[in-house]
């Protein structure tokens, strides 16, 4: 039974519910599968239309989601057709196939993205950035915003990332609208941490817009400098700062020549930190970008072996307190067990990039405390402007991606901006299933896909 206090924000529970943070998995498989019952089909558990047919996490690799024989199928029959409830039968997400093969060095590969759209053999691309999109036919080409927002994270035990003058630097020396611009895909310039679809006090109103902008869009080189003297802080006193981002193992072998006229890499995440080098060199430091993949990301991420590390902030709630918390020390998710004969203590420990301010965690706790939805948003808003410019986080981009569709019909965009494909339907589909493949009505000439 759950009870509530009176006067109680019913709605922000309910919103929480639906949290991404929230989705039930099975805690046997979390147990027995330790390392592995999020990488491989084997292990994966779903409880929807499809199971995984083949996902390793391998670099390049396909997944195949195909239709679970425990929904909506007969147990006591195979003779039921595989797309009698769920069409298709099967999905099949493509990772390996070079987006250009004009520009992109891919001996191996038969065709590329733009081809295989051309041809109708492949139906939905995403991810899209305008090294590549002005091949495809604009009428196919859309664009959705993203509950997420692209940062750069500083290691604060690192020698660069210990010093918050040095932080903020870097962070206002960015030019966030040039960033955007050469993406090309509709991601905007990150005046702050939170995006704009998350609320305020309640829906319908936007943090962001309630709040304004707490960074600039545009970059101050010389704010940038300025700081660095008042901090008495010399860029040639340090080392290289190691920049790390994920790479697209296929497109980044594309070398564009021209970042300085608004035209980036196809991958959105090389194409930032381009720019980060550029403008962090102008300052004086020396940067080394460290291209590397997820596997590889996510361990450097754990053992915080880095100095600057780029990734998607995703918002986990439609309210901003949620995403906001986890940089304080009580609420960061990471503590130390000790486990003792008589009992077993927990010890709180800061954010993974080791940020610790009593401030910032006075002003969480009291958003905690407040009570009402305007004097929680009020503390919300001092506590971004001090995470901001303490910077151990740097918002870069608020992310929208750019995706081609071609033949395919009635997607959907939830509100986190994941791509919905539940209604979705594809022109003339079972001219593209396997001959062995029984479907129920091979006459419609529209059907859901």
């Amino acid at each position: 039974t759950i009870e509530f206090e009176d006067g109680a924000d019913i709605d922000e529970f309910l919103y929480s519910l639906a949290s991404l943070a929230l989705v039930p998995v099975r805690e046997t498989k979390v147990k027995t599968y330790a390392d592995t019952w999020s990488k491989k089909s084997s292990d994966l558990s779903t409880n929807g239309a499809f199971k995984v047919k083949k996902f390793s996490g391998n670099v390049g690799e396909e997944i195949i989601l195909e239709r679970s024989t425990y929904y909506y199928l007969s147990q006591q029959t195979n003779t039921e057709a595989l797309d009698k409830y769920v069409t298709p039968y099967q999905i099949i997400f493509h990772y390996a196939e070079p987006l250009d093969k004009g520009v992109v060095y891919a001996p191996d590969a038969e065709k590329d993205i733009i081809s295989l759209v051309s041809e109708a053999e492949l139906f939905y691309v995403s991810n899209l950035t305008a090294s590549v999109l002005g091949n495809f036919k604009s009428s196919d080409v859309k664009y959705k915003d993203i509950a997420s927002t692209y940062s750069y994270y500083f290691n604060t035990s690192s020698a660069i990332g210990s010093n918050a003058a040095v932080r903020y630097a870097l962070s206002i020396a960015l030019d966030r609208t040039a960033i955007a611009d050469a993406l090309g895909n509709g991601s905007k310039a990150a005046t702050g941490l939170i995006p704009s679809m998350i609320f305020n006090t309640k829906k319908g109103t936007s943090f962001r817009k309630e709040g304004g902008d707490v960074l600039s869009a545009s970059a101050n080189i010389t704010a940038a400098q300025n700081a660095l003297t008042e901090a008495g802080v010399n860029p040639a006193d340090y080392e290289e700062i190691y920049l790390y981002y994920i790479k697209d193992v296929v497109n980044d072998s594309y070398q564009s020549a021209s970042t300085e006229n608004g035209f980036g890499y196809m991958s959105k995440e090389k194409t930032v930190a381009t720019y980060a080098k550029q403008a962090w060199e102008q300052l004086g430091f020396k940067v080394v970008l460290k291209g590397v993949t997820a596997e590889e990301h996510a361990k450097v991420y754990a053992n915080g072996r880095y100095d600057v590390i780029g990734l998607d902030y995703q918002m986990m709630s439609a309210y901003p307190v949620y995403a906001l918390a986890g940089f304080a020390k009580s609420y960061s998710g990471r503590v130390l067990e000790t486990d003792t004969t008589s009992n077993v203590t927990y010890t709180a420990l800061p954010h993974i990039s080791g940020y610790e301010s009593e401030a910032y965690d006075a002003l969480i706790s009291s958003a905690f405390a407040a009570g009402s939805q305007k004097e929680k948003a009020k503390l919300l808003h001092q506590a971004e402007e001090l995470l901001l410019k303490d910077a151990p986080v740097v918002p870069v981009i608020f992310n929208s991606e750019a995706y081609v569709t071609s033949g395919l019909s009635d997607l959907e965009t939830n509100f986190w901006g994941a791509t919905d494909f539940k209604k979705a339907y594809l022109n003339n589909y079972v001219e593209y299933l396997a001959t062995t493949v029984v479907t129920t009505n091979p006459e419609d000439e529209k059907t859901a896909g």
